[in-house]
């Protein structure tokens, strides 16, 4: 039997795919384009800008443009910090996008898992009465019950899994993977809605859950103006990506082994054209 599952896998690798090669293809244009304004400069201003806004209550005014007395500049002496620093910013971003297309992964693979095993739904509780649901109903009731960090989605593929039972803390990596990805989970919040800073109740949860050893494979802290930040550099982004998909196959693995599905994944072969 053809596994229904296996193209929600696809879907979710060829996105990440994009994701990481812009990343990198990023990489290699700031860095040829700061090696050729080097190339023979003397010392000198090489980008500067600043912001502005408009008064939309100055009705009918010949002048609505002002500037805040603030300012971004760019020397040749510092060239090479501020590639660092928007390398830093385009690698938290790539990471955040990665969580989020893994995150809707998790909740696609687990509506076509229940979509074709509805019987599921009533014996994980999902449903109080077996009434054949479509796909958008299936979604709606994942979701509602996704919880923080997903943790609702990690509940119910352990509940319906031997294997990612088997696996989630007796794995090559010889982490707990949940415990691994509730600490993404609380990574990406800080990049995505605190700007990359370290907040004290995100120290608090690292200490708490003992995870500074974790934090440390993959990420830094840096002071970056006033405040200390996450920082993020490409190799140990590019780990992280190489995680996160590994976590979607066993996702994928799991859920289907429990139905006695084909695991089989057609792997790149660059002659296979030729």
């Amino acid at each position: 039997m053809k596994n229904y599952l296996l193209p929600v896998l696809e879907n979710y690798y060829e996105e990440i795919l994009s994701i990481e090669s812009k990343l990198r293809m990023s990489k290699s244009l700031i860095e040829i384009g700061a090696k050729k304004i080097k190339e023979g400069q003397k010392e000198r201003m090489i980008f500067e800008a600043i912001t502005c806004f408009r008064d939309i209550s100055l009705i009918g005014a010949e002048e609505n443009l002002f500037t805040p007395d603030y300012s971004y500049s760019v020397n040749l002496s510092t060239l090479d910090e501020e590639v660092e620093k928007i390398m830093n910013e385009r690698c938290c971003y790539a990471v955040s996008q990665c969580y989020e297309a893994l995150e809707n992964y998790f909740v696609e693979i687990l509506t076509e898992y229940l979509f074709f095993n509805q019987e599921k739904l009533l014996e994980l509780k999902l449903i109080e009465n077996q009434t054949p649901l479509i796909r958008v109903e299936i979604r709606d009731i994942i979701k509602r019950n996704q919880k923080i960090n997903n943790k609702g989605l990690i509940h119910t593929v352990r509940k319906l899994s031997d294997h990612f039972r088997d696996f989630e803390y007796r794995n090559i990596y010889g982490v707990s993977i949940t415990q691994w990805f509730d600490l993404i989970s609380m990574i990406r919040h800080t990049l995505v809605h605190n700007r990359k800073v370290i907040s004290p109740s995100f120290l608090n949860y690292i200490n708490e859950q003992k995870a500074n050893l974790m934090f440390d494979r993959f990420f830094k802290r840096k002071q970056i103006g006033k405040s200390i930040c996450i920082y993020i550099e490409m190799d140990r982004a590019s780990e992280l990506i190489n995680w996160l998909n590994t976590f979607s196959h066993f996702i994928f693995k799991s859920l289907s082994l429990s139905l006695g599905l084909k695991i089989n994944i057609q792997e790149y072969n660059p002659y296979r054209n030729l």
